[in-house]
């Protein structure tokens, strides 16, 4: 990449199995950290027979506001009250105006407003083969314009996905590069 200083990090908000998403190889070489649901026993080693955490699309809002604050999910996960400790907005690790989401279903929508008034990115995605469920995406996200556009899951270089999130990424770069060299005035005072 040619922008200076700017990292990109990767995470999984999903309401799919933790331990499951996390044993990819993808996700422990590329992602920074993944909140997904989590099953528990009786004991550490014992038969899994509870849900220790859901993911509804109110907890996804929640993990985007702990990204956003620079929030450690190892502590959050024992103490999830800490998403609603102040910290100042300057303050913040990731602005929401830095963030692109790609979600595929009806609990991303909270996370696709969220970013859309906060500056950030939606783009959704929907398996091509399931008409019905495609269709009643495209309307949800699209007609309701929460999201940029809608695309296959189709992440590779050459894919129209692929394409326009490294788009997104690299128009997010150099807004934030122009931000960062634009000179910083003070204001006049009144005589």
């Amino acid at each position: 990449s040619s922008y200076k200083n700017i990292e990109i990090e990767f995470y999984v908000v999903s309401g799919g199995l933790y331990e499951l998403i996390r044993g990819s190889e993808v996700v422990q070489k590329y992602f920074r950290a993944v909140y997904g649901c989590h099953l528990a026993g009786d004991a550490d080693e014992s038969v899994l027979k509870y849900v220790k955490r859901s993911i509804t699309f109110t907890e996804k809002t929640r993990f985007i506001f702990e990204i956003h604050k620079g929030l450690d999910p190892r502590e959050t996960a024992t103490n999830p009250v800490l998403v609603n400790s102040f910290v100042r907005q300057e303050e913040r690790r990731i602005p929401l105006a830095n963030m692109i989401y790609v979600g595929d279903g009806l609990t991303d929508i909270p996370c696709f407003s969220l970013l859309k008034a906060s500056g950030g990115f939606g783009f959704g995605v929907f398996d091509p083969k399931q008409e019905k469920k495609t269709k009643a995406a495209l309307e949800e996200f699209l007609q309701t314009d929460r999201v940029i556009s809608m695309h296959a899951p189709n992440y590779e270089k050459e894919s129209e996905l692929g394409a326009i999130l490294r788009a997104a990424i690299a128009n997010r770069c150099s807004a934030i590069q122009l931000q960062r060299e634009q000179p910083r005035r003070e204001p006049r005072q009144k005589r």
